[in-house]
């Protein structure tokens, strides 16, 4: 579609009263909110003041599961109920002179790129930077300063050659909401990865949401910074694990999973939250810890036992899927309360942010779990 041609839709568009406005742009398509965007400038900076639009932060999404040359960001934008509203891809390279679809010419922030439908879905469009590095982080900014588009999911193998590559582009977001950093490939056996490589990565990653790290490091392992910052959900994979990094974490919730952590390990864990004033911590699971957890010595904490089946919570997200028939309450002096869950190599200790009832509860008071 050439540039008379658009604005030529745009502009009956743009002289609508303010409510059918609304209701026609929260209609229109992925594809269709970014060509309208491309009209003008003056359709960019309107654009920016309609947050009831698909795009209004949208996801950026970013992983290294194809070689470099062949690598794209995702845009996808936010879905609602009953409705699918596509999606856009990026590409740093020229578009292919065989793939149908069809094409445009947009100039975005001073570049040139080609912008090609899918014949098969209205909604979703190829989007090709060629020229590199800068023009396609150029794309990407278009998004993220007219739709406040979020960099939401970053997928990286580590151990991969390449890896360095991506680094400029990684680096453009000042955080990621969820990032998975793995060194396991499905097609291949994993390769060891030396800290020094992991530490470089991490060095100036932020992450806010979730954090998802599978991998075995290598022997004195320390955490980066990005491990000891608020993240809000850590979910860690690997017998690396140990109480000492346990204790260093900062986030509402933690999901471990084949480690060796000890009993005495988790006894002080949970310790550390009973004598501080921390009330942030929400949810601690650990599955398929590679040795039998012992019992826990609960004596100094006072507890009270209650039959896991009658404990009952709509709010807290995660009670509890352990096979035992009895948990263990703590209380803080704050009167915050925690429950402890314990069954052979799984353990669960969640701390109450919201109410919960108990039916015919036990109330005998419990020196170990």
């Amino acid at each position: 579609m050439d540039k008379e041609a658009k604005t030529e839709i745009a502009f009956p568009i743009w002289k609508l009263p303010y409510p059918p406005l609304r209701k026609v742009i929260g209609f229109l398509m992925t594809l269709e909110i970014f060509q309208l965007s491309l009209t003008s400038s003056a359709s960019r900076n309107r654009m920016k003041q309609f947050r009831f639009q698909c795009l209004n932060e949208g996801c950026i999404k970013m992983n290294n599961a194809t070689p470099f040359a062949e690598r794209s960001v995702r845009i996808y934008p936010e879905e609602r109920i009953y409705r699918g509203f596509g999606f856009l891809e990026i590409y740093p390279s020229a578009a292919p002179k065989h793939e149908r679809g069809k094409r445009s010419i947009e100039i975005i922030n001073g570049v040139k790129m080609t912008l090609i439908s899918d014949p098969g879905r209205e909604s979703v469009g190829n989007l090709y930077a060629e020229g590199g590095t800068e023009n396609y982080i150029s794309a990407m900014k278009f998004f993220v300063d007219t739709f406040g588009c979020i960099f939401e999911l970053l997928y990286i193998k580590l151990g991969d050659p390449e890896l360095p590559q991506y680094k400029s582009e990684i680096a453009i977001a000042d955080e990621w909401r969820d990032v998975t950093l793995s060194q396991y490939d499905l097609a291949v056996p994993p390769k060891p990865v030396s800290n020094e490589e992991i530490y470089e990565f991490c060095e100036n990653l932020k992450v806010t949401k979730f954090l998802t790290l599978s991998m075995n490091f290598q022997p004195n392992f320390e955490l980066p910074p990005v491990l000891t910052t608020y993240i809000e959900t850590i979910d860690v994979q690997g017998d690396w694990w140990n109480g000492e990094k346990l204790y260093r974490l900062n986030c509402q919730n933690i999901r471990l999973t084949r480690t060796t952590l000890t009993a005495e390990e988790l006894l002080k864990f949970v310790t550390n939250w009973y004598y501080s004033d921390n009330k942030v911590f929400k949810d601690f699971w650990l599955i398929w810890n590679k040795i039998e957890i012992a019992p826990l010595d609960l004596t100094a904490f006072n507890p009270t036992k209650f039959k896991i089946e009658n404990r009952k919570s709509e709010s807290e997200k995660y009670w509890t899927c352990i096979e035992s028939e009895f948990g263990y309450d703590i209380k803080r002096k704050d009167g915050m309360i925690g429950s402890i869950c314990h069954e052979g190599n799984r353990f669960h200790f969640v701390v109450w942010h919201n109410k919960f009832t108990d039916n015919e509860s036990e109330t005998e008071n419990v020196g170990s779990l």
